[in-house]
């Protein structure tokens, strides 16, 4: 028989090693065919990228069910106690109060399917471990679904404060190392996935911005200017950007801007 082999993560985002003794439940038999009667296997532990742990365990599924949407949970002990279920996320689904994660297989090369107990450590600024290396360095994440390109822009570590006109922007004799680099359709499906995470735990996004500087648009095809009598450019280029970004009248419960005077 023609098999996937699916690796699965358990990504608990939190420093401290509250979860022990993880064991992988999924809607297949020992067979790897997909089965109504779930079968569990150990998982094992270690240190994620971020530093803290994640159960890890991997499974061989037959291709004959490639159409078929498996469904997979992790059990958990803790300090409520043994044999808790450790997924908090809620199907997508108002009459369901189920709480499980599902895939289907892709059919190539190995799969990986992860869940995030927590997305603490997935945005904004945090450390990254590379593999034989205990001294840590930077992931940044940021919302950007419509930008062509991304930069990180550091601030001097005194204050970490940048002006409007770049002052206390980091120098370029800085030691910066890329750790990543991702296409935009990676972009758009990875903030799909965060804003559909928040959406499913009953966690309101708003997308609010308070000051609309101009600094770094100066030569752009936007339009955007800082002449007085142009800010109405900024709330069409807003509005555009609202429009296309990656579902948002699913998963936004606001969008709101103000302008400067």
């Amino acid at each position: 028989m023609a098999v996937q082999t699916v690796e699965l993560h358990y990504v608990t985002g939190l420093s401290r090693r509250m979860f022990r003794n993880a064991r992988l439940r999924g809607s297949w038999n020992t067979s790897g065919r997909y089965s109504t009667d779930w079968t569990e296997s150990p998982m094992q532990e270690a240190v994620g990228e971020d530093g803290c742990p994640v159960f890890t365990a991997s499974v061989a599924l037959d291709l004959a069910d490639q159409h078929r949407s498996f469904r997979w949970g992790v059990v958990l002990d803790g300090p409520q106690g043994s044999n808790f279920w450790g997924i908090p996320t809620e199907v997508n689904d108002v009459n369901s109060a189920e709480r499980y994660r599902e895939f289907q297989l892709t059919g190539g090369a190995t799969q990986l399917e992860r869940y995030y107990f927590t997305y603490n450590r997935r945005l904004g600024a945090n450390k990254h471990f590379t593999p034989g290396n205990p001294v840590p360095g930077l992931r940044f994440a940021v919302w950007a679904p419509n930008a062509l390109s991304v930069d990180v822009v550091f601030g001097n570590p005194a204050s970490g404060y940048i002006d409007n006109n770049g002052v206390g922007m980091f120098k370029p004799e800085w030691p910066l190392e890329t750790l990543k680099t991702m296409t935009i359709d990676q972009k758009i499906a990875f903030w799909r996935a965060v804003m559909q995470y928040a959406k499913d735990r009953g966690i309101a996004v708003s997308f609010f911005t308070w000051n609309i500087f101009t600094h770094g648009t100066e030569g752009t095809p936007y339009g955007i200017t800082d002449v007085d009598g142009a800010q109405p450019d900024f709330g069409r280029h807003f509005a555009k950007t609202y429009g296309e970004s990656p579902s948002p009248r699913r998963t936004l419960a606001h969008w709101s801007i103000t302008q400067k005077a």
